[in-house]
C-alpha cells in the first residue's frame, strides 16, 4: 500500500469520526434536558416553595416531551372575585400550599426550540404557555 493510499484511508477515518460526533452533538441539542425543562418551569410558576423536576420522557415521533414536576411547600394566592379561578377554587382572596406532583408538556419544533406548553396538577391545567426552554 503507498503512502498516499494510507492518508486517504487515515482522511476518511477522521471525516467519519468527526461526522459521528458533530451528529451526537446536534442529537444532544435536539434533547430537552431536565436543566432546559426547569428553568422553563421556573420562569413560568412563580412563588415560595419549591419545584424540581423529577425527570424527562421524551417521545420523538410526536415532537413532544412530558416532563414530571415535584413541588414542595408552594404558596400561590388566588384572585379576589376573579371568575375562573371562583369557578374552580370560590371567591379567592387567599393563598394556599400545594406539596405534589404535576405534569408539563413541552413542544419540540424544527428550529430546534423546545416550547412549555401546559402544565396539569390538581389545581387544573394551564395551556398554552408558550415559553421557551433555555
Amino acid at each position: 500500500m503507498e503512502k498516499g493510499d494510507v492518508m486517504k484511508r487515515i482522511a476518511t477515518i477522521l471525516i467519519l469520526i468527526c461526522a459521528g460526533v458533530l451528529s451526537q452533538e446536534t442529537l444532544a441539542a435536539d434533547k430537552l434536558t431536565n436543566e432546559l425543562a426547569q428553568n422553563a418551569i421556573d420562569f413560568w410558576l412563580i412563588g415560595d416553595g419549591t419545584k424540581r423536576v423529577i425527570g424527562v420522557m421524551d417521545f420523538p415521533q410526536q415532537s413532544a416531551a412530558q416532563v414530571d414536576i415535584e413541588v414542595t411547600n408552594f404558596v400561590w394566592k388566588s384572585p379576589k372575585n376573579d371568575a375562573v379561578t371562583a369557578y374552580a377554587f370560590g371567591p379567592g382572596g387567599g393563598s394556599n400550599t400545594y406539596n405534589g406532583k404535576m405534569q408539563a408538556v413541552f413542544k419540540h419544533y424544527n428550529d430546534g426550540r423546545w416550547i412549555l406548553d401546559s402544565v396539569s396538577g390538581p389545581m387544573g391545567t394551564f395551556a398554552n404557555l408558550n415559553i421557551q426552554a433555555r
